[in-house]
């Protein structure tokens, strides 16, 4: 298992990826049948893709930070449709294993927290003026409070886009950290991570252990300031990878 904290900060670049027919259908034998069928309802293939690779980030994430097989890992929604981990995680260093994904444009990102609660949207060909709705919805995204939450609660503010930090009812909040980043060609791409005792109730009875100890939360794992660009072959299980070369033309 690669821990790192579990905390992690991929993207995948789909307008770099034109896969054949053989190769999606390959890709697409890896995941759940429920997954394939949420991926083949799109009729646009630039939305399929997308949905694939949505999914392979958060398979990927799952096996490579815990070492569930593919076939084992169970990712649910919650009624908000923020996804979570069914599988019980027993481990001390990962007390609340969460993800979240973005796509938006070309690009698709996933977060992950050992601890904290985490969300992650994207935006494309947009240069942040003042304080966005990036920032809202990535902190609407971590909470798993879909489209139900009162905006008008929080404002955030910032630095040239460093040190943001946000206020809810008009009070600064410690609990939360935010980092705002280009991701390439004008994508733009906002984190929130922030204490699990804000996540709304359905996302809150997912987390395992949504009463941590208070010192937990200011660990010394090191916070990734940027998103690392993954291929397909590393988002595979090592066993299926050299399968994958193979139908792909990648052997030389």
């Amino acid at each position: 298992m690669v821990h790192n904290g579990g905390v992690h900060r991929w993207f995948f670049n789909t307008a770099q990826w034109n896969p054949s027919e053989h190769e999606f259908s390959f890709l697409l034998s890896v995941l759940p049948q429920h997954e394939q069928s949420a991926i083949t309802r799109f009729l646009r293939l630039d939305d399929r893709k997308r949905a694939l690779i949505s999914r392979l980030l958060q398979y990927g994430l799952v096996h490579q930070v815990l070492g569930i097989p593919f076939e084992d890992i169970i990712i649910n929604r919650t009624l908000e449709g923020k996804p979570y981990l069914e599988n019980i995680v027993i481990d001390s260093e990962l007390p609340n294993f969460n993800f979240n994904v973005s796509h938006h444009g070309d690009y698709v990102a996933i977060a992950s927290d050992s601890i904290h609660i985490v969300g992650v949207d994207i935006v494309s060909h947009v240069i942040p003026e003042r304080e966005t709705t990036l920032e809202h919805e990535a902190f609407i995204k971590a909470i798993g409070a879909g489209l139900g939450y009162d905006l008008e609660r929080l404002e955030f503010r910032h630095t040239n886009w460093t040190d943001i930090y946000c206020l809810i009812d008009g009070h600064k909040s410690e609990e939360w950290q935010f980092w705002l980043s280009e991701l390439g060609e004008g994508h733009w791409v906002s984190v929130a991570r922030g204490h699990p005792r804000f996540a709304v109730k359905n996302y809150w009875k997912t987390l395992h252990s949504a009463e941590v100890e208070e010192s937990a939360y200011h660990s010394n794992v090191q916070m990734p300031t940027n998103f690392i660009p993954q291929t397909i072959e590393q988002l595979l299980p090592v066993s299926l990878r050299e399968s994958y070369r193979i139908l792909s033309n990648k052997i030389t």
